[in-house]
């Protein structure tokens, strides 16, 4: 949220009144804007192996994508194939096992 509050320094007042103007009619550019810069940051992961950090071809069907834990927090992290995806959950396993003892 700082970001935001340094952004909202940045912008002039005819900005700041176009915003508010969005923000009271549904702010739909706003949501649009938002959803759009998050996909772009879900794909980022999907760009270079968890593991290994090695290149992934988007257009491959080589790779794997793992979607993982809470419906609110979910983490997504993609691998180069199945070597690096089987290191990532015993890594897990492990982690997993010893927070219970």
């Amino acid at each position: 949220m700082e970001n935001l509050k340094e952004a909202l320094q940045k912008m002039n007042y005819a900005e700041l009144a176009q915003l508010k103007k969005e923000l009271e009619n549904g702010a739909f550019n706003m949501r649009r804007l938002v959803g759009t810069r998050l996909r772009e940051l879900e794909n980022d992961h999907e760009r270079y192996c968890t593991h290994c950090s090695s290149h992934l071809d988007p257009y491959s069907v080589n790779t794997y994508t793992l979607i993982f834990g809470p419906s609110e927090f979910k983490k997504k992290v993609s691998f180069c194939g199945p070597d690096c995806l089987e290191y990532f959950l015993k890594r897990v396993r492990v982690i997993k096992e010893s927070s219970k003892h």
